[in-house]
């Protein structure tokens, strides 16, 4: 358009007798100017996707996410693990996530009332998990009350977030998120967690149009159990069959193990929906009421003196410090309730059929 208005410019000081002939050159010079700016932004649009400079920009330094769908699963297993959907806000100092076998349950994330996928998510020091399947969430403040945090939900949801950041970095695996830093198209990282230290080095590889096509991804580990470091080698492939408003991303991320001369799969990311900014999302916007419906789920609140909950509009303690379900997950304490179930229903019912079944022997001696 710029080109258009300096034409105009110039052509509008010519004299009226060549009026016709100035409006003449301005519609030409226009519609040739017009028709290159329309070349230029789809040479530009086209020329983003898939651009493996942006695609390596991104892993560095994400954009704040306001809205990622996306699925996890294993090729080949479905039938034993199934497609994992999760609905996904992120930025530096927070993130909420939702997973469920059910897509719809994380499409209709922020407009159903009652949640059916868990709940994972951090604002600041604010720790909190939210359990459908038994109507309850867990809230942590780490600052107000720094208790172990190796309790149940510092440590639910600092594996979600190792989850997320495995699709935030796009197939890196075992780095936080943004913490990857570029040499060109190599990168080399160390991460340390739990005694155990792992070295990553990689680099990314572009097709001829410059579009990011796979990435070659070399670990170590140093595990404190094992005396010999343990090595991998993986392949990242990345597919572009659904455009995406990032158009540089890819949305199939594919994870392959290379065992000599061949491939073996083992998961794939499929982006379904992304949307980022540069606005700073709210902390209230990660709070549990925004997600979690306050009248049917179970508040319980980890505290330095262990674990309270709230009913009946007074709180109630739950478990004492020492006691060792506080740092269990959801489904080890559901096990062991069943096996408590079961002992007891040994002793009740037990006699009673040592007696019945004795009854029908003597019976049958007669």
């Amino acid at each position: 358009m710029r080109i258009g208005f300096e034409v105009f410019n110039i052509e509008f000081n010519c004299s009226r007798a060549t009026t016709s002939r100035a409006l003449e050159q301005i519609r030409v010079v226009y519609s040739r100017g017009f028709a290159f700016l329309l070349c230029m932004v789809s040479f530009t649009a086209q020329g983003k996707i898939g651009d493996s400079e942006e695609l390596k920009s991104f892993i560095s330094s994400p954009p704040i996410i306001t809205k990622l769908i996306y699925s996890h699963y294993y090729p080949g297993k479905t039938k034993k693990y199934p497609p994992v959907f999760s609905f996904v806000e992120w930025q530096p100092d927070a993130f909420v996530r939702i997973e469920s076998t059910n897509l719809n349950d994380v499409v209709r994330a922020l407009t159903d009332k009652v949640r059916r996928g868990e709940i994972n998510a951090r604002y600041g020091g604010v720790y909190w998990l939210a359990e459908p399947s038994s109507r309850s969430f867990f809230v942590w403040d780490s600052e107000l009350n720094q208790a172990d945090s190796n309790n149940l939900v510092f440590s639910s949801v600092s594996e979600s977030l190792g989850g997320l950041s495995d699709l935030i970095n796009f197939g890196i695996e075992h780095a936080e998120i943004g913490a990857i830093r570029w040499e060109g198209d190599s990168f080399g990282y160390t991460n340390s967690a739990g005694g155990n230290t792992w070295l990553l080095s990689g680099e990314m590889l572009a097709d001829n149009g410059g579009r990011a096509e796979s990435l070659d991804l070399a670990l170590t580990l140093f595990q404190k159990d094992y005396a010999i470091p343990r090595k991998w080698r993986w392949s990242i492939d990345y597919s572009y069959d659904k455009p995406l408003s990032l158009r540089y991303l890819p949305s199939r991320v594919t994870t392959s193990l290379i065992v000599g001369a061949h491939k073996q799969v083992l998961d794939e990311f499929r982006i379904l929906e992304i949307e980022a900014t540069n606005q700073a999302i709210p902390e209230s916007s990660f709070h549990p009421s925004v997600f979690v419906p306050a009248s049917i789920y179970t508040k319980f609140v980890i505290t330095n003196n262990g674990v309270e909950y709230y009913a009946l509009g007074s709180w109630h303690m739950q478990w004492k410090p020492n006691d060792p379900r506080i740092l269990q997950p959801h489904d080890q304490r559901i096990k062991h309730v069943r096996i408590i179930y079961f002992i007891f229903a040994v002793m009740l019912f037990g006699p009673i059929i040592f007696l019945l079944a004795r009854r029908r022997a003597s019976n049958q001696t007669r």
